[in-house]
């Protein structure tokens, strides 16, 4: 499937069009269901039993579904803003899990209800531009976006992505109870510890498990306890949008992070 990405992905309504139909084939493959089935086991394995899960941005239903294998009595609900991913989802789970379509981050959503709240393999656009400038942390991520030798995108683009990141991250603390579950499943050419420095230091500020910035503090959202990396064809989903030689190879790795009050 020949896809301009960079012209269809404009906001969660991109997903209602030829892009959902490319993720829906992705995320039904077995490299992706493998790779669902292993996270719900994981978290069951690392999280516990609990009651409330939420699965951020949800797609197509292919992870509800392995959790609902996982956690048969949790309820499971789905959020996405695209409204032909939570139609498939409702075919495919059924009544097994809550489905509402919303556009994602969304600040009106239930505050810190959820045991576990998932947000896995992001294929994420956001609609607000505005909202970036509401960011609190726009002096560390101008910091963090300063280019690399190992950065082929543009400061701009690198800066814009880390003020996204952070208001997801925000989003994803305001659905969890204090002292639960965030897990975050990432794509990644190599484990969190064989990131370069500054990919390391440009996830804990994404994924709010940062505490400074060099030497300024910022907000702190999540404390990490684990990280976990699984070698996958899954990674081809960021080299089917970048074409880039280097995201063929990777997988992803599972961050296990609690909520700070």
């Amino acid at each position: 499937m020949n896809i301009d990405f960079d012209a269809c992905l404009v906001g969660s309504s991109s997903y209602d069009t030829v892009v959902g139909d490319w993720w829906s084939d992705r995320a039904e493959d077995s490299a992706h269901k493998k790779a669902y089935a292993r996270i719900a086991e994981a978290i069951r394995k690392h999280c516990g039993i609990f009651e409330q899960i939420v699965d951020y941005a949800c797609g197509n239903g292919q992870l509800l579904a392995a959790l609902h294998k996982v956690f048969p009595h949790a309820h499971l609900i789905g959020y996405d803003g695209s409204s032909k991913m939570i139609s498939r989802a409702k075919a495919l789970v059924g009544s097994a899990a809550t489905l509402r379509k919303t556009a994602l981050p969304n600040s009106s959503l239930p505050a810190h209800y959820a045991d576990v709240v998932v947000f896995a393999f992001p294929n994420l656009y956001l609609e607000d531009e505005s909202a970036k400038n509401h960011s609190l942390e726009r002096a560390a991520a101008r910091l963090l976006s300063t280019p690399s030798p190992e950065d082929t995108d543009s400061q701009r683009s690198i800066f814009e992505g880390l003020i996204e990141e952070r208001m997801i991250t925000r989003n994803l603390w305001h659905l969890c109870k204090p002292g639960r579950w965030c897990v975050r499943v990432t794509y990644a050419g190599a484990s969190l510890r064989g990131l370069s420095r500054i990919e390391q230091r440009r996830t804990r500020f994404e994924q709010g498990y940062a505490t400074t910035v060099a030497g300024k503090k910022v907000p702190r959202y999540f404390s990490l306890h684990k990280s976990v990396f699984y070698r996958s064809q899954v990674i081809h989903d960021v080299y089917h949008q970048t074409k880039d030689k280097q995201d063929k190879s990777g997988g992803y790795f599972i961050n296990f992070l609690r909520a700070l009050p």
